[in-house]
């Protein structure tokens, strides 16, 4: 249901125009491949998710996408049920776990800055095979140690094949983890898991390894300068800052609402997985009472990736992703520790109390949200914009205003033509935009539009009317040497070059 309403966001059109890419270049799952920027450069990524992809129809995938997660997440949900009985808990308890995971909003809400069920990439794979792995690791399942390796070596490798976001996610929590409850197994299958992915990849995972740091080194930069919309995620200013179009009380806490559940990391915990405190609440009073101990195998997972939640929420390391993105690739272990520890204090009640919560949400999320918040009014014009470039007869260079808009994923992915963006350029073009052209980003400035058409050979031009707005830019138009097309009215204002 909540997947219903969903439309395709520029991280599913970014994945997909990858696999397309590889396909059309053949370059295989662990190459490089040229995208259609200016200053373009060898991109190189975790492609083998994407290598998998590329072996069917992209269209067909589009139709489908909203459907394709939310099955592979079922799915996941059924093997925690027989993960928790071979764990020799009851039936009633195996259920409330998975009951838990399930109606949990974290792990389905499509409100969020990357939604995790709602598109199709490769984030629901990676936080579910790490959920895997760390069940594998650490679980009294009565697995041999020498299949359990060779298992959770393959689950670790795939993941880093895949994922950016996992291979930070594993780095970061395994050895922690390890250390928490010592046990060496974690890590030795990570190890063994990175020299299969190098051998695997003939050194080519160095290289793409080498390409995620240039990337996060230039993020980090950004962030210091506060040039990045991560910048100020967790401020309480941007938290109750007022909309631009003014608006009075109701259309402001509306806001502020939508911005604790989607922007705000604390915040976003608190609404959509409450189950977190309610566990560390539940755990503080079992030590007062000395009563049952949550066994360390459940409770060092959650510690491991609070911690790196509190770590990664740190000003200077925002650069590093949605910190609730980390304790996601320990989902399994939160809900069952949850579920444990209420079991044990005779709290049931509580459970009930989340699972009321879960369904309430889901309920709002699914009927109510999207008819408050309809799509297809911009998805209409949207595809009008992709129809009129794939109807001029020359290749032509698109700036967007923020890059954003309309998408220049989808932009590369449905049509022929070439985007400017700071995204798989060389280092001298993009020191050059850095320094001449680039706003705060995703911005750049506009008072430099026919400069950078000139130099870089932009001659199609796509700002949000929003964003203008909210920058100060209401009655901005652009010069002689553009003319408007008559396309993208209420959302956008389209420019096309006249002069070569």
């Amino acid at each position: 249901m909540v997947a219903k309403n969903t439309c395709v966001n520029s991280d599913t059109y970014g994945h997909l125009y990858f696999a397309k890419e590889l396909k059309r270049q053949k370059v295989g799952p662990f190459g490089e491949i040229i995208l259609k920027v200016v200053g373009a450069k060898g991109f190189r990524a975790p492609f083998f998710w994407h290598w998998l992809v590329s072996f069917f129809p992209i269209k067909k995938i589009l139709q489908l996408q909203k459907w394709i997660n939310p099955v592979i997440d079922a799915l996941f949900a059924a093997l925690i049920y027989l993960v928790a009985l071979r764990m020799g808990l009851d039936r009633q308890t195996s259920f409330s776990i998975v009951l838990l995971y399930l109606l949990t909003p974290m792990w389905f809400s499509g409100v969020s800055i990357g939604p995790r069920i709602n598109n199709f990439t490769p984030r629901l794979i990676s936080e579910l095979v790490t959920n895997l792995f760390f069940i594998l690791t650490l679980l009294p399942l009565g697995i041999p140690v020498w299949l359990n390796l060779m298992l959770t070596a393959l689950l670790s490798s795939l993941v880093l094949l895949s994922s950016k976001f996992g291979l930070q996610a594993l780095l970061f929590l395994v050895p922690l983890i390890s250390i928490i409850i010592w046990n060496p197994l974690p890590i030795a299958a990570l190890t063994i898991g990175v020299v299969v992915t190098f051998t695997l990849t003939k050194g080519n995972f160095l290289k793409s390894t080498k390409e995620q740091l240039h990337h996060l080194s230039w993020y980090l930069r950004k962030n210091l300068k506060g040039e990045m919309a991560i910048s100020s995620r967790n401020r309480l200013k941007s938290l109750f800052a007022r909309p631009s179009s003014g608006g009075g009380l109701m259309q402001h806490t509306g806001l502020v609402l939508l911005r604790c559940i989607s922007d705000n990391s604390y915040t976003s915990v608190l609404f959509k997985m409450p189950l977190l405190p309610v566990a560390f609440a539940l755990y503080a009073l079992s030590l007062i009472k000395g009563t049952g101990v949550i066994p360390l195998t459940i409770l060092a997972p959650v510690i491991g990736a609070t911690i790196i939640f509190i770590i990664i929420n740190l000003p200077y390391l925002l650069f590093l992703g949605e910190a609730e993105r980390y304790l996601n690739h320990v989902a399994f272990f939160i809900s069952a520790m949850t579920v444990l520890l209420a079991v044990d204090a005779g709290k049931e009640w509580l459970l009930w109390i989340l699972f009321g919560y879960g369904s309430i949400f889901w309920l709002i999320e699914s009927l109510i949200l999207p008819k408050l918040r309809s799509n297809m009014q911009k998805e209409s014009v949207d595809e009008d914009i992709i129809k009129h470039l794939n109807s001029l007869k020359k290749t032509v260079v698109v700036l967007s205003y923020p890059y954003h808009a309309v998408g220049f994923w989808r932009i590369m992915l449905e049509t022929e033509h070439h985007i400017c963006t700071q995204i798989g350029t060389c280092d001298d073009f993009l020191a050059n935009f850095e320094n001449k052209y680039a706003d705060d980003y995703p911005f750049v400035k506009l008072d430099k539009l026919d400069e950078m058409a000139r130099e870089i050979g932009v001659n199609y031009f796509i700002a949000t009317k929003a964003s203008l707005t909210s920058r100060g830019l209401g009655n901005w138009t652009a010069s002689h040497e553009w003319r408007k097309i008559e396309i993208g009215e209420p959302i956008y204002s389209v420019y096309l070059r006249i002069i070569d």
